[in-house]
Parts: C-alpha cells; sequence; structure tokens
C-alpha cells in the first residue's frame, strides 16, 4: 500500500506547481491579497513576468515606473481580463524584461535595504502625515510590518552618525 504524502511534501509539490506556471505564464495577474496589494507582485517582478494588478485601492511603491511593465486592471472589470491581455499579448515579453529590471533595481536582496530606507528617509524628510503615509505605505507593501519594523530598527543601529 502507497503511504499519503505529507504535508511538506504536498507543499513542495505545490511550489513546484506554481512556479513551473510562473515560468509557462506571459502575465501573473495580482488581485488584492489581504491588504490592497499581494506579494505575487513581486514573485511576477523576480521571474520577469507583466504583473497584471487587481486592486481598485492599490497603492503604487514609490520608485519604478509601474506603467511600463505592469498592466492596472480595475476590480469592476474582471469578467474582461483575458480581452484586455490579449490587446497586450504583443507587449509581454518587453514588459516582463522591464518588471525584472525593476524588481532588480527596487526589490531584490541587494536593492530591498537602500529601497526602504529611502522610503524611511521619506518619512523623516516629510513630517507631514500624508506625504509620510505613502513612503509609509510604499515600504509596508513590499515588507510585512513585523519585517518593516525589524529593518529600522536595523537602520538606525547601523547608520553613521
Amino acid at each position: 500500500m502507497r503511504a499519503a504524502p505529507d504535508a511538506a511534501d504536498q507543499v513542495k509539490d505545490y511550489r513546484q506547481r506554481y512556479w513551473s506556471i510562473m515560468a509557462r505564464s506571459q502575465f501573473v495577474l495580482c488581485p488584492r491579497g489581504y491588504g490592497s496589494s499581494s506579494f505575487r507582485l513581486f514573485e511576477a517582478m523576480q521571474c520577469g513576468r507583466a504583473p497584471v494588478i487587481v486592486s481598485d485601492a492599490w497603492v503604487p511603491p514609490a520608485g519604478p515606473d509601474w506603467s511600463a511593465f505592469s498592466l492596472r486592471i480595475p476590480e469592476r472589470k474582471l469578467a474582461q481580463i483575458p480581452q484586455i491581455l490579449a490587446q497586450h499579448e504583443d507587449e509581454a515579453a518587453r514588459m516582463g524584461e522591464l518588471a525584472r529590471k525593476a524588481w532588480q533595481q527596487w526589490f531584490s536582496d541587494e536593492a530591498t535595504p537602500r529601497t526602504l530606507l529611502g522610503y524611511l528617509d521619506g518619512i523623516a524628510d516629510a513630517g507631514l502625515a500624508r506625504a509620510a503615509g505613502n513612503a509609509w505605505w510604499s515600504a509596508r507593501t513590499l515588507l510585512g510590518a513585523r519585517q518593516l519594523r525589524s529593518l529600522a530598527s536595523w537602520a538606525l543601529r547601523t547608520q553613521e552618525p
């Protein structure tokens, strides 16, 4: 009798299927998650795929030229996504290349500390809740609240006087 796969094997299989589908895709749907964004957006960029942002409340993190490599579709147009993607099919490869470059410049492991410190500097320099809010939201979108607090603490400890 064959043993049922354990949870770790199921997770591994799921991840392999997920990344395999991502690699074969031209566009990656990035619907809102728990908040107005989804980490899938950054995964799509990392894989060099054009993100399709489906969220009315999404606020683009500061930095990249989001319109160059992503599509933003209002939630009310969910049923029209196949037609919209077909209209942009010829642009998909170039958008994916630009998405990968933006990820490398702004959100890769090497770039993330610099990006987040820039967001935090924007908060400190702004002095206004509204201006600071966009920088904070950009940082919060990239990382969870716990990771952002840890990075801020680390940045404050390691900055030159």
